[in-house]
């Protein structure tokens, strides 16, 4: 059957802003520095979230020379576009922030098992992916407790994924 992936929208960056308060940037890895592509922006971000002390090098795997950058203007830009959160830098918040998107999960998936007939949701990290004609609800549900736990608003992006016609959804 034909699937819909929902996925929040810069999840962590936007819980962060949104427990002190603020408005989130559209984009918190875009951007960054001249070069950096968005993923490496991410993974780097999401690193120093993880990390429990500042890192002196770049995590393991990430080739930044390749880019031209190095990891200390990596960090320096990401603590000035990221001032108002920037505490959360090298404390270990990723681990707090996976319980907290979690959280939130469960309470986007127990939505759906209050159905008459429950409808099965598959989690991925910030994503669901479930039948195709539940879009609507999914990402209306999503967005419902997402400003439930933070009193903000999230951007949702949908794609859809499986078989694109009748013929190619036969079973023999």
């Amino acid at each position: 059957k034909r699937t819909v992936e929902a996925d929040y929208s810069n999840l962590h960056p936007a819980i962060l802003y949104a427990q002190r308060q603020l408005e989130p940037p559209e984009d918190a890895y875009s951007g960054l520095l001249p070069h950096l592509p968005r993923a490496v922006a991410k993974q780097a971000f999401n690193a120093m979230l993880n990390a429990k002390a500042p890192m002196m090098k770049q995590p393991r795997g990430m080739k930044l020379s390749q880019f031209g950058i190095r990891w200390e203007d990596v960090v320096s830009a990401f603590m000035e576009r990221h001032a108002p959160i920037s505490d959360a830098f090298f404390t270990g918040s990723g681990g707090v922030l996976q319980r907290v998107d979690s959280d939130l999960a469960e309470r986007v998936m127990l939505r759906f098992l209050d159905y008459a007939s429950p409808v099965p949701v598959l989690p991925v990290h910030d994503s669901f992916i479930l039948h195709h004609g539940y879009q609507h609800e999914l990402k209306a549900f999503m967005e419902l407790e997402f400003y439930e736990m933070f009193g903000q608003e999230i951007n949702v992006e949908l794609e859809y994924g499986g078989p694109t016609s009748n013929h190619d959804a036969s079973v023999s």
